[in-house]
C-alpha cells in the first residue's frame, strides 16, 4: 500500500446493491402439467369468491380470491404457480409480477371489436359484463391504487373505451389514473369515463347497479351514453364541487400514510415501486413522489398552487395523525435491531438473539438524508479475524477494541465511545477510519473537515448515524464538550434559521471518528469518552496499491458485515447475563462489548482488561498534554507534599501557584485569571488528577461563613512516597508545555 492511498474514497464503494433474486419465481402462465389451484388459505380458510385470470389463448395465468372476515372486512389474495429451486414447482399465495394481466384478456381476444368497459374491482367487472353484453368488461388487479403496475397495452387499437369508476373520490383518480395511461397509446382515440348519478351513495359501482335491479338500456342509455370524455388537462368536475386539480391531489394524499415525529415534524409513508419510503412532508423526496402519481392519473404536473395547498392540509392531518419515533441507519424495536441497507429498494437488515436476515418491511420509521450511500446486504461464512487484512492496528488489543467499537456504533442507544485514530503520515490511519464508516454507516463524504461551530455538528448529527471528521490537528474546548454530549446523547436545541421562536431540537447519541496526528484528546472529558488507535508506520512490504486493496475489501465487504451482524446478534444473546463485578467509566460499552466479546474470539475478562489499559493510555495522554497539572503537582511539591497535602481556598492556592510560575507562564492561556476560575479548571482535570495519585475535592466550610475550599491530597497511603519523588523532581519546565 501506498501513503496517498488511504486519502480517497474508493470508487464505487458504496454502490446500491443488486438486488437478491426472489426465492420464489412465478411462472405465466400456469404448465398444463400443473396440478389444480388449491382450494382454501391456510389462514383465511376458503375464500368466498374466486377469480381466474386468463391469458389471450385462455391459458391460467392465476387466480385472485376474496375472503370474507368474521365480523365484517375482507381480504383479498392472489393464487400463481411458482417455482423455487429447494421446494420445486407449487402454487403459492404470491401476487402477480409486474406488469400484471389484466381480468378479462381471454374476452379481448375473442372479441377484438367490442367496446371496452373498465371498471374497479373484478366483481364489478362481473356485474358490468351482464349489465353491458355488448361490451367486453375489464379491470385491474390490485384496487384503485395500482392502476400504475399493470399492462394496458392489450387495449391497444381498441375503437371504443369507458371507464366505469366507484363513485369516490379515489375511484376518481383512478379513472383519471387510466385515462392518462391509456391516452399514452396508440389508441383508443377518445377514452370516456362514466358519471354515477348524484343519487347513489359513496361507493357505488356497476355490483350495486346490477343488485339494485338496473336493466341494461339504464346502463347503456343512462351511463354509457352520458359517459364525458377523459380531458387530461381538464379533469371532470368532481361530486365534491372543489377544483379538479385540488381534489386529485388529495386524492392522492390519501395513499400515503401521514405522521409526525415527537418533536412534531410532519412526515409521509408512500409506497414506491413495491416499497414504502418516509419523507418529511414539504421535502423534494415527497414532492416528487406527489408529483408523479399526478402525472400518472392526469399526464399533466399539477400547477404551485394546488401543490401548496395540497401539502399545507397534509401538514394537518399528520400533525393530527399518529406519532412515532424516527430513526438514522440503525434501529431497535422490539428487542430487536434494525440496520438500514440504504439501497432502492429500501430494505433492511433485522438482528435479534436467534441470528440475523434481511428484510423488506419493518416496523419502525427510517430517514434518509442527502449523501447516504448503500451498505452491502450481509453474507454469512465468514469471522470477524478477515478484517484484519484490511486494518492496520497497533496490536490484537487495539484490533478487538476496534470491533468492540464496530459492534456499539451498530447498537441503536449510548452512550458511545469515541474512536480516535492518530498516528504518523502513512499509517493508515485514514484508511481504518473510512472502514468504519463503510461498515456502519456509508455516506459521501465519507468524512469532512471539523464543523465550524456547535450548530453545524448537531445538523450533521440530524442528517447521519456516525460522524467522521478527518485531517484534525487539535480539538478546542467547545468542540471537545460538544463531541462529548453528542457521544452521551444530551441533545441540542436551537432556533430555527429565518424565524423568531421556533427551535430545531436534536435528542439522541452519535457514535463518532475523529481522525489526525498527534493527541487529539488532551481535555480530559474528552479524554474519558476516547477509545485510542494509534495504527504504527506501515512497512514497505506491506503497503498495496489502492485500486487493490479497495476491490479485495470490496469482495470482502459482505461476508465482514455478515460477521459483524453475527457479533451483534451474540451480544443481544448475551446480554442479560453478562454482569461483570465491576464496570469502569462508559458502563454501557463495557458491559456491550463484555457481551460481544465471544464474537471475535475473546472473552468478557479479556475485553474488559484491554478497554481498562486503552483508557489509561488515553488519560495518561491527556495528562501530558496538561499545562495546569504539573504547575500543580510542583506546588505540592514545594510544600512537601505532605499525607494532609493542601486544604484551602482557591485564592490561597492560585497564590501559591503565582509563586511557582514565571511571569511568562502567568500570562499564559492556561493559567487561571482569578480563583473562580482555577476551580474550574481543577474540576475539568480531577480525572487526570487522579490517574496521578491525587485527590481533588471542593467543599464548603460551614464554620467560616460556607467558604468554599480545595482539597489536594494523596490519594492513598502506597502512592504517597512514588508520587512525592515523581512530583518533586519535575518543576523545570512547567510553561513549556503546549496549552492545549
Amino acid at each position: 500500500m501506498t501513503a496517498g492511498m488511504f486519502d480517497l474514497v474508493p470508487t464505487g464503494a458504496a454502490a446500491p446493491v443488486q438486488p437478491a433474486a426472489p426465492e420464489w419465481c412465478v411462472i405465466l402462465p400456469a404448465p398444463d402439467a400443473a396440478l389444480a389451484p388449491r382450494d382454501a388459505h391456510p389462514t383465511l380458510g376458503m375464500p368466498a369468491i374466486r377469480w381466474e385470470y386468463r391469458d389471450a389463448g385462455g391459458r391460467l395465468l392465476g387466480l385472485v380470491c376474496r375472503f370474507d372476515i368474521k365480523g365484517g372486512g375482507k381480504e383479498i389474495r392472489s393464487l400463481v404457480f411458482a417455482k423455487h429451486k429447494k421446494f420445486g414447482q407449487q402454487w403459492r399465495w404470491l401476487g402477480f409480477p409486474k406488469p400484471r394481466p389484466l381480468y378479462g384478456l381471454d374476452r379481448l381476444a375473442e372479441r377484438p371489436e367490442a367496446p371496452v368497459i373498465i371498471t374497479e374491482g373484478e366483481k364489478a367487472a362481473d356485474a358490468a359484463g351482464v349489465l353491458l353484453p355488448g361490451h367486453v368488461a375489464i379491470t385491474s388487479p390490485g384496487g384503485s391504487k395500482a392502476a400504475g403496475a399493470v399492462d394496458w397495452s392489450p387495449l391497444a387499437g381498441r375503437n371504443s373505451v369507458t371507464i366505469w369508476p366507484d363513485a369516490d373520490p379515489p375511484g376518481h383518480a383512478y379513472a383519471l389514473q387510466v385515462a392518462g395511461i391509456l391516452a399514452k397509446l396508440s389508441s383508443p382515440p377518445g377514452v370516456k369515463i362514466v358519471q354515477p348519478p348524484e343519487s347513489v351513495p359513496e361507493g357505488w359501482d356497476a355490483a350495486d347497479a346490477l343488485a339494485e335491479g338496473w336493466t341494461a338500456e339504464q346502463a347503456t342509455g343512462g351511463l354509457i351514453a352520458r359517459a364525458i370524455a377523459a380531458n387530461r388537462e381538464q379533469p371532470a368536475a368532481s361530486r365534491s364541487g372543489k377544483s379538479p386539480a385540488k381534489e386529485l391531489l388529495l386524492n392522492l394524499l390519501g395513499e400515503a400514510e401521514l405522521w409526525h415525529d415527537l418533536e412534531r415534524t410532519a412526515y409521509a409513508t408512500v409506497r414506491m415501486d413495491g416499497h414504502f419510503e418516509n419523507h418529511e412532508l414539504g421535502s423534494n423526496g415527497f414532492k416528487d413522489w406527489l408529483a408523479l402519481r399526478a402525472y400518472e392519473a392526469t399526464d399533466s404536473v399539477p400547477a404551485a398552487d394546488a401543490m401548496d395547498a395540497s401539502l399545507r392540509i397534509a401538514r394537518a392531518q399528520a400533525l393530527r395523525g399518529p406519532s412515532y419515533r424516527t430513526w438514522r441507519r440503525v434501529a431497535e424495536h422490539g428487542g430487536r435491531i434494525y440496520i438500514d441497507v440504504g439501497c432502492a429498494r429500501w430494505r433492511t437488515v433485522e438482528i435479534d438473539a436467534t441470528g440475523w436476515r434481511v428484510v423488506d418491511a419493518v416496523p419502525v420509521k427510517f430517514l434518509r438524508s442527502r449523501g447516504i450511500l448503500a451498505l452491502t446486504e450481509p453474507e454469512a461464512g465468514e469471522t470477524i479475524e478477515l478484517l484484519r487484512e484490511f486494518v492496520n492496528v497497533e496490536c490484537d488489543a487495539d484490533f478487538r477494541l476496534f470491533v468492540a467499537f464496530l459492534a456499539a456504533a451498530l447498537r441503536p442507544s449510548g452512550p458511545f465511545p469515541i474512536l480516535m485514530v492518530t498516528g504518523q503520515a502513512g499509517s493508515s490511519k485514514s484508511t481504518l477510519a473510512k472502514i468504519a464508516v463503510l461498515l456502519v454507516d456509508p455516506k459521501t463524504p465519507p468524512s469532512s473537515g471539523a464543523p465550524r461551530d456547535e450548530r453545524d455538528l448537531f445538523v450533521s448529527a440530524s442528517n447521519s448515524w456516525l460522524l467522521s471528521y478527518t485531517n484534525m490537528s487539535s480539538v478546542p474546548r467547545w468542540l471537545s464538550d460538544a463531541l462529548c454530549r453528542l457521544a452521551d446523547g444530551e441533545g441540542f436545541k436551537t432556533r430555527q434559521l429565518q424565524t423568531d421562536r421556533d427551535e430545531i431540537i436534536f435528542s439522541g447519541a452519535r457514535p463518532i471518528v475523529l481522525n489526525g496526528i498527534g493527541n487529539l484528546a488532551k481535555q480530559p472529558d474528552l479524554a474519558e469518552r476516547a477509545l485510542p488507535q494509534t495504527p504504527p508506520p506501515l512497512p514497505d512490504h506491506r503497503r498495496r496499491e489502492e485500486g487493490e486493496f479497495w476491490a479485495a475489501f470490496m469482495a470482502a465487504w459482505p461476508v465482514i458485515f455478515g460477521a459483524l451482524c453475527d457479533i451483534v446478534s451474540g451480544g443481544l444473546r448475551r446480554l442479560t447475563d453478562t454482569r461483570p463485578d465491576r464496570l469502569p467509566r462508559r458502563a454501557d460499552f463495557a458491559r456491550w462489548g463484555a457481551a460481544c466479546a465471544p464474537g471475535w474470539g475473546s472473552d468478557a475478562a479479556e475485553f474488559l482488561r484491554d478497554y481498562e489499559e486503552n483508557r489509561r493510555d488515553a488519560t495518561a495522554a491527556a495528562a501530558e498534554a496538561s499545562p495546569l497539572l504539573p504547575a500543580i503537582e510542583a506546588v505540592l511539591g514545594r510544600s512537601g507534599f505532605t499525607a494532609e497535602g493542601f486544604d484551602g481556598t482557591a485564592s490561597e492556592l492560585l497564590d501559591r501557584l503565582g509563586e511557582i510560575c514565571s511571569e511568562p507562564e502567568r500570562r499564559s492561556r492556561w493559567y487561571p485569571a482569578n480563583a473562580s476560575q482555577l476551580g474550574g479548571s481543577l474540576e475539568r482535570i480531577a480525572p487526570l488528577l487522579h490517574s496521578r495519585g491525587i485527590e481533588f475535592k471542593r467543599y464548603k466550610d460551614r464554620d467560616r461563613k460556607r467558604t468554599r475550599r480545595i482539597v489536594l491530597r494523596c490519594a492513598s497511603g502506597g502512592a504517597h512516597d512514588e508520587l512525592r519523588v515523581r512530583i518533586m523532581g519535575q518543576r523545570a519546565g512547567v510553561g513549556d508545555q503546549s496549552p492545549g
